[in-house]
């Protein structure tokens, strides 16, 4: 991505485009969850993106993580 699509809507607005790509291509029908959508932060495999609070909690881990490096 480039700087200027790094911005926090720019980044949700990619990942949820990528999430529907499964749909898209005829993989699964309109609602229905695509079995490897769970799950993509390592170390937290409660987090999936299908849930309301994700992104509040994605990125206080992300912003959580960056000031401790």
């Amino acid at each position: 991505m480039r700087d200027a699509e790094r911005g926090r809507d720019r980044f949700e607005s990619h990942a949820g485009y990528i999430l529907q790509n499964p749909m898209r291509a005829g993989l699964v029908g309109e609602g229905d969850a695509w079995p490897f959508e769970g799950a993509i932060v390592p170390g937290y495999p409660d987090l999936d993106p299908r849930q309301d609070d994700y992104w509040e909690r994605f990125w206080k881990i992300y912003y959580g993580k960056l000031l401790v490096a």
